[in-house]
């Protein structure tokens, strides 16, 4: 059981005019970092140098790099002299505790969401894990399978660090937890995006995300993720020596061991089939929710 760790309210002397007001919240391996990687190259927003702090999803398991006091938390934005200061922390997505955190700290705050096709998620964040050691059964199939016993605590990874993030399909009920972030938000707060938008018009999903942020349009985007890390590497590095050590060693790249593999997760032909089916009910109230067919979309 996860003790959470915010038992005190938001400093007192934090300026509602320096807290974060836009939060990248997931899924999973649907395009958060590089649309986080994006908007750190617009002049009119700040992002947390430390992408995924999680510290308002306190009732999820400890991650190498989540942050568990405000303090270390309200640093990640002291320097922020934008009108938009947020932060990307995914598993926000599926926390019980994030949605209302988030409207605590700042009643006016944007969410931004960007959704996969469950199977397709499953599978790449399945991948992920393979080469950072939080999952060791390769067959794919099999982890799937495993996430009733890993509720428990039990057959989990010796190496695992997020147990949560093995409970592979429970963490794709896109429908349910937006629901939940709509007790705590208005409907103008959240911003839903598609990785399939994102993917096949970049720019015209950025286009769409200024808007949402009322924000100026812009149009000078790096046209690769290399290029886009190395514009913002000089903001990154001056973010980072305004740290505490402690803090800064969050965003160490070894905190998590990535391990060289070529095991790539696969479904067998009839199992994804199958599987597929399984997501239909709820594939179809997420499009009733969103206003859009997202079974002639993915499923087509």
């Amino acid at each position: 059981m996860v003790t959470p760790w915010i038992q005190s309210p938001c400093p007192d002397d934090w300026a509602m005019s320096q807290r974060p007001n836009l939060f990248i919240v997931g899924a999973p391996r649907s395009g958060t970092t590089a649309l986080y990687l994006s908007l750190k190259q617009h002049p009119e927003v700040s992002l947390s140098v430390l992408k995924e702090p999680h510290f308002l999803a306190d009732d999820l398991p400890i991650q190498p790099h989540t942050l568990t006091d405000w303090q270390d938390y309200q640093s990640l934005f002291n320097s922020a002299d934008t009108a938009i200061r947020g932060e990307g922390s995914v598993w926000y997505l599926s926390s019980q505790h994030a949605a209302k955190h988030i409207a605590a700290l700042n009643p006016d705050a944007k969410v931004i969401v960007l959704l996969r096709r469950p199977w397709e998620q499953i599978q790449s964040l399945h991948s992920l894990y393979l080469r950072t050691g939080n999952e060791e059964v390769a067959d794919l199939e099999r982890a799937i399978d495993l996430a009733a016993e890993r509720a428990q605590g039990q057959c989990l990874p010796s190496t695992h660090y997020f147990s949560h993030g093995l409970n592979y399909i429970e963490n794709t009920h896109y429908a349910k937890m937006l629901s939940h972030y709509g007790k705590y938000l208005k409907p103008e707060q959240l911003c839903v995006l598609l990785f399939d938008d994102y993917r096949q018009d970049n720019l015209g999903t950025l286009a769409k995300v200024c808007d949402f942020l009322q924000i100026s349009p812009y149009s000078n985007w790096a046209k690769t993720q290399s290029e886009g890390q190395q514009r913002v590497r000089s903001i990154a590095i001056k973010q980072i020596k305004n740290l505490a050590p402690h803090v800064r060693n969050k965003i160490h790249p070894k905190l998590v061991q990535v391990h060289k593999t070529t095991s790539v997760s696969e479904y067998r032909a009839d199992y994804l089939a199958h599987f597929k089916l399984q997501f239909k009910e709820q594939v179809a109230d997420l499009s009733d929710l969103l206003g859009r067919d997202l079974c002639q979309l993915w499923y087509s």
